[in-house]
C-alpha cells in the first residue's frame, strides 16, 4: 500500500510539472512509456516468437496478425516514450525566449 502512495505522489507531481511547463512530468511519462513499450517489445519478439513460451491469443488459428499488432503497439509506445521528453525541451526553450 505504501508504494501506491508514492506512485500517486509522483503522478500528481508530474501532472503539476507538465501543467506548468516543466520537463519533469514529460520525462516521467516518457520513461513509463519507454519501459512499457520496451517490455512488450521484448515479450512479443523473444517470448512469443523465438522461445514460443506463450502467445497473444493461443486459440487463434493464425497467430501472425495478433503478434504484428502486439509488436506494433509496443513499437509505438517505445517511440512515444523516447520522443516525449524531447518535445518538452523545445517547448520550454520557446516559452523562455523573450
Amino acid at each position: 500500500m505504501g508504494n501506491g502512495w508514492l506512485w500517486g505522489r509522483d503522478i500528481l507531481g508530474a501532472a503539476h510539472a507538465a501543467a506548468h511547463g516543466e520537463g519533469r512530468g514529460c520525462r516521467l511519462w516518457g520513461g513509463a512509456l519507454l519501459g512499457l513499450g520496451g517490455f512488450n517489445l521484448f515479450d512479443g519478439i523473444v517470448q512469443h516468437k523465438l522461445l514460443r513460451l506463450h502467445q497473444v491469443r493461443p486459440a487463434a488459428e493464425d497467430w501472425l496478425p495478433y503478434d504484428v499488432g502486439f509488436v506494433g503497439v509496443a513499437l509505438d509506445l517505445t517511440a512515444r516514450g523516447a520522443l516525449l521528453p524531447r518535445g518538452t525541451d523545445a517547448g520550454a526553450a520557446r516559452r523562455r525566449a523573450p
